[in-house]
């Protein structure tokens, strides 16, 4: 049902009005604010003593200045407005958080049940999860994905003239892309200054066909695109067919030539009635969002756009960025791990890492220590804030696997804010000049100075982003040509939000795409070796064919009109030398066949110069011959790069070319040469596991750890984000910053253990973000973490890393602090940001009680009962055959609990000449203690003790006391020493294994969380690794009275009828007594020196409270 504006009005009011009423004023008009009258757990603040007192603010308003007044608005007062609801010209409701400066904007025909419902629960409950849940747009997001997929499956079904599949799905994927960027166009009035041109023109062609024209609608949308593609030097296309429209240049085109086999069928596009369909879906049963199970008919293309709010409504750049996201290819996504990842994160990633590097330049160049930006600026020293212009103009960001430029997108909103912040400041300090040098349509250079352009909305971010951050700032690099294509389309909206036809802000942007390029970011040259001082001379061997010459030499030559451009544009931008005689010098180097690195480097400070040129010549019409001229040079050298790069590495030239190539120091020059790598990187690098790579990428897996074992070594089952992080170390420059999105398991899993501490020894740490139990992005089911890192030499071990958590409102806020050093000195270094300070004690304290479990101890798994012999026989064999040769009592992981083995009657035929791994005889024959290899709920340890001398398998862990071994089968363990004189009894050992203080030790030192929700591996090494309190300082007597205590649970836990009679009595002696004692064992001096000795009474060497009387008093007192 679509709701109408008086009903909505309604509906609000009807919910406001149990809310105290208070005047308050914004720019000389009176509006009502409505406060709560209890002081609920609701977001508003009610504050007496601070005399602050929060509501929603209401308004209705037809004039575009007052709207705009009231979205400005500061709440500064006694009584203010927190949450604004505003109705503009009973067409759009707007909503917005004053605090948080979060806004959502809805056509009210086209708001659905499920939002209603959302506001009514806000209006109703304004509880912080409300009004988040009212202003996200994830739900946008998903919601519009389901029928974009359902529109996209009734494409596929009707294209015609494409007959491979995956041809046709490319196909579909890119038009429909393509068609919603345009449509985004249209809803800014780029085309015939109409908001609703393609179904206006749909309709007419329907008309049109009775009389001729156009076939289909898709022939005249192939009409379109060419017209407004950049084929023309003016600034609109018109004619009958399409009207008046503006050029917007190829880049938004991501299909190329057009194939006239190809056909849609009109009904794909748009049917009468469908999208108020669209507008009215409500989810079945209790679902919160509508899923394909609610479309029980097809969505055409037109149809699903038109029920949608776009450009200040539910679709903006920003949710367009993230459907793009989520719409490259299925099974590619799946492949290459791209997922999609939240506006909040992607912000926090860039302000994290742009921020801090500006500033570290900043206080290098003043001798100061300013904190942040904000800092830098405010204080308005001239200087300062010229050198600030300059090294954002040289600024180098870089996303190495960047999808559809989502962080690029996030690293753009950083800078323009900065570029804006300093502008006003530059004005304030006066400042007369931030120049840049830029070329016009004709390409004459002259200077754009920042703080003279014309106060258009719009405009200083449409110059910002155009001349200087999509041309200068950003980078990015894809193995998935898809993903570069919605990169590009992604780029050019972020220009085209501030687009205004009618005010003339406006750049047609053939280029926005410069920067982006098609390659595999792991594998090729970051730079090429210069050799060693004995060979100063390093020869590529470039070995050119005498027609693959003449080819170079037809590509790279310089026509009549750039052989004029490039002296005059030369001398304006201050370019040494003489480019035109520079690509004239290269065809020599061309031509001799082999190059030397010195003659290679003479190609890359040319083609370093050319880029410096085309950045200059974005605008003018020089600019697509000057990039054509870059991309056949870099074409042409990359072929005979991946030869020489096959060859160096010993790689099959035909392996490297399936899984490509990228050679840094050729595609990016400007980077490299002068400034030595990138000032920031960031993303979110593919996860593709161990098993996925070596279904659908073995040959990387086999190259990898080769070319990075220099860095770090790829062992065990090492996902590919690992080497991502390794290369980026290559390609950042000392003290830049690198910030990726991260799974969780490299914080603890062992595979990681490298990697970690290749980062703890080559990099600072500035920050880690967690996000509790919600995962920080959408599309992953395992947690993910982000770093912060800065490459530094030498890294201050010393260093604080903030960890911080974002919480499921979007908030993020700092829950510890700590050294880099202690994650370094953890086991396998890992990173435990949950151990606070005091964690790290009690842990460092247990550590310095100079015995472990390994010392006195034999530990390891129970036998392997699989054939010594591969494929044999498996583990079943030996426990179902019959007759049994050797029957021996079997027991399995299942069956041990806390204090309790249960004896199924299992029996293991022991044949250790044919098992792969026996073990020996009196580890099982020998009184021992067992645990469990996977952990309890909380990452708990236990174990129980068996003296029935059963065998069981590796599922479980076992341990016996050295002195229950012959002397060839004590295997001394590297780093444990043996100790065999001890009085340590297996019943004490267990009390202290089964304790809380163990289970506290193991998940803060151990546990990594990832086998499934909260349980973790137990392995041997932990089990050595368990620090025992010294015997040489324990009285007899206590050990003897913990053993008795631990024979007493172990009689309580041995059938299930004690176990349920005397749960309580169990409970107590557990997890009262034991665990207050082996507390002790540990901490006695803790506990004197906290006071607590005072109020106790020793008996028999063991404390007992003197004034407890209770039946458990006097159990305790029978026991000891």
């Amino acid at each position: 049902m679509v709701v109408k504006p008086e009903e909505l009005k309604k509906e609000i009011d009807k919910r406001l009005k149990k809310y105290e009423e208070e005047g308050i004023e914004i720019s000389g008009k009176n509006y009502l604010i409505y406060i709560p009258k209890e002081d609920k757990d609701y977001i508003f603040v009610k504050d007496e003593d601070i005399n602050l007192f929060e509501g929603f603010l209401f308004a209705e308003t037809d004039k575009k200045a007052e709207l705009s007044e009231l979205m400005n608005y500061k709440p500064l007062g006694s009584y203010v407005g927190r949450i604004g609801i505003i109705i503009y010209r009973n067409d759009e409701l707007v909503v917005k958080d004053y605090r948080a400066n979060k806004q959502i904007r809805k056509t009210i025909a086209k708001i659905n049940d499920p939002f209603l419902k959302k506001l009514k629960k806000a209006l109703e409950e304004p509880k912080s999860e409300n009004i988040s849940a009212l202003l996200s747009r994830s739900d946008v997001i998903e919601e519009f994905y389901v029928l974009y997929k359902k529109c996209r499956e009734f494409l596929l079904k009707n294209v015609k003239g494409i007959p491979e599949e995956a041809r046709r799905e490319e196909f579909v994927d890119n038009f429909m892309m393509q068609m919603l960027t345009l449509w985004y166009l249209q809803e800014k009035g780029f085309f015939n200054n109409d908001r609703h041109y393609f179904i206006t023109k749909f309709k007419e062609l329907k008309q049109k066909k009775l009389t001729g024209g156009f076939e289909s609608y898709y022939g005249f949308l192939k009409h379109f695109f060419r017209q407004i593609s950049g084929y023309s030097d003016e600034p609109f296309a018109e004619d009958e067919e399409i009207g008046k429209c503006v050029v917007i240049g190829p880049a938004v085109f991501l299909n190329g030539e057009d194939d006239l086999a190809i056909t849609i069928p009109d009904k794909c596009f748009y049917r009468e009635g469908i999208t108020k369909e669209l507008v009215n879906l409500t989810p079945k049963g209790r679902r919160r969002m509508i899923s394909e199970e609610d479309i029980n008919f097809d969505v055409p293309l037109l149809n699903l756009f038109e029920s949608r709010d776009w450009v200040d409504g539910d679709i903006d750049e920003y949710v367009l960025g993230s459907i793009y996201e989520k719409l490259i290819t299925y099974m590619e996504r799946k492949k290459l791990g791209a997922f999609y990842t939240p506006e909040e994160i992607t912000s926090y990633i860039c302000r994290n890492t742009i921020e801090p590097y500006l500033v570290d330049r900043i206080n290098e160049e003043s001798g100061k220590s300013y904190k942040s930006i904000d800092e830098i600026i405010n204080a308005g020293v001239k200087e300062e804030l010229l050198k600030l212009f300059e090294l954002l103009m040289k600024m180098k960001i870089l996303d190495p696997a960047v999808g559809s430029a989502h962080f690029l997108e996030g690293a753009i909103n950083v800078l323009v804010d900065i570029y804006r912040k300093l502008r006003d400041k530059a004005e304030e300090v006066g400042i007369k000049k931030l120049e840049i040098l830029v070329a016009d349509e004709d390409g004459k250079i002259k200077p754009l100075n920042l703080l003279e352009i014309p106060e258009k909305e719009g405009l200083f971010e449409v110059c910002v982003k155009f001349f200087i951050i999509l041309s200068r700032n950003i980078y990015g690099v894809d193995i998935n040509p898809s993903a570069l294509k919605v990169a590009r389309a992604r780029l050019f909206l972020t220009l085209a939000r501030h687009f205004n036809v009618n005010a003339g802000v406006f750049i047609r942007f053939p280029n926005v795409h410069f920067n982006l390029r098609e390659g595999n970011s792991l594998i090729g040259y970051v730079d090429v070796p210069r050799g060693k001082k004995e060979r100063p001379q390093v020869t590529l061997d470039f070995e050119f064919e005498d027609h693959e010459i003449e080819y170079i030499q037809e590509r790279i030559k310089v026509d009549e009109e750039l052989r004029k451009y490039l002296p005059e544009i030369s001398r304006s931008l201050k370019i040494e030398g003489d480019l035109v005689k520079e690509i004239q010098e290269m065809n020599r180097i061309l031509s001799s066949k082999k190059i030397r690195w010195s003659e290679f480097e003479k190609v890359l400070r040319t083609k370093e110069k050319l880029i410096q040129v085309l950045v200059a010549s974005l605008n003018s019409r020089y600019a697509v011959k000057l990039n054509k001229l870059l991309k056949d040079i870099t074409e042409l050298f990359n072929k005979k790069l991946d030869e020489k790069f096959a060859e160096e590495h010993g790689i099959d030239l035909e392996d490297l070319k399936k899984i490509k190539t990228f050679h840094w120091i050729f595609e990016f020059p400007e980077v490299f040469l002068e400034k030595g790598g990138f000032d920031v990187v960031v993303g979110n690098p593919p996860y593709v596991s161990a098993w996925e790579m070596e279904k659908s990428n073995k040959t990387s897996r086999e190259i990898l750890p080769m070319l990075y074992s220099d860095k770090c070594g790829l062992k065990s089952h090492w996902d590919i984000y690992m080497p991502f992080i390794l290369q980026a170390t290559k390609i950042i420059k000392i003290g830049g910053y690198l910030s990726y999105v991260l799974p969780n398991p490299i914080c603890r899993e062992k595979y990681a253990t490298e990697i970690r501490r290749y980062i703890l020894e080559n990099t600072t740490m500035t920050h880690l973000l967690i996000g509790g139990e919600q995962n920080l992005f959408v599309g992953v089911s395992r947690q993910s973490v982000v770093f912060v890192l800065k490459l530094a030499t030498p890294v201050d071990q010393e260093n604080e890393i903030k960890i911080q958590f974002v919480d499921e409102k979007g908030e993020i806020k700092t829950i510890n602090k700590v050294q880099q050093k202690v994650w370094y000195g953890l086991h396998q270094s890992q990173f435990r940001y949950e151990s606070d300070s005091t964690t790290m004690e009690i842990i460092e304290k247990m550590n310095k009680t100079g015995v472990k479990l390994g010392n006195i101890y034999y530990v390891n798994y129970g036998a392997q009962i699989s054939s010594k012999k591969k494929g044999e026989f498996g583990e079943e064999y030996l426990l179902t055959k019959e007759p049994k040769e050797n029957p021996k009592k079997f027991f399995e992981g299942k069956d041990l609990s806390r204090f309790e083995i249960r004896y199924r009657g299992l029996k293991l035929d022991y044949i250790p000449q044919i098992m792969y791994g026996p073990r020996v005889p009196e580890l099982f024959e020998s009184p021992k203690i067992v645990v469990r290899k996977i952990s309890g709920a909380n990452e708990s340890v236990f174990g129980s003790i068996d003296r029935l001398k059963m065998y069981c398998d590796d599922g479980l862990i076992l341990a016996t006391d050295y002195k229950n071994l012959k002397p060839e089968d004590k295997t001394k363990f590297k780093g444990y020493d043996i100790i065999e004189c001890h009085n340590y009894t297996p019943e004490f050992i267990l009390c202290i294994l089964n304790s809380k203080l163990m289970s506290f030790f193991y998940g803060n030192v151990y546990a990594t969380g990832s086998l499934q929700g909260s349980y973790s591996h137990v392995y041997p090494k932990h089990v050595r690794d368990f620090p025992l309190p010294n015997f040489k300082e324990i009285d007899e007597k206590v050990i003897s009275t913990v053993s008795i205590l631990c024979n007493y649970l172990l009689f309580l836990n041995a059938t299930e009828e004690r176990r349920n009679k005397l749960k309580d009595t169990i409970e107590f002696f557990d997890r009262q007594i034991a665990d207050s004692l082996v507390y002790e064992l540990y901490f006695n001096e803790k506990f004197a020196e906290d006071g607590l000795y005072p109020e106790v009474s020793r008996t028999e060497g063991i404390p007992v409270r003197g004034g407890l009387k209770t039946p458990q008093a006097h159990k305790l007192r029978s026991l000891e």
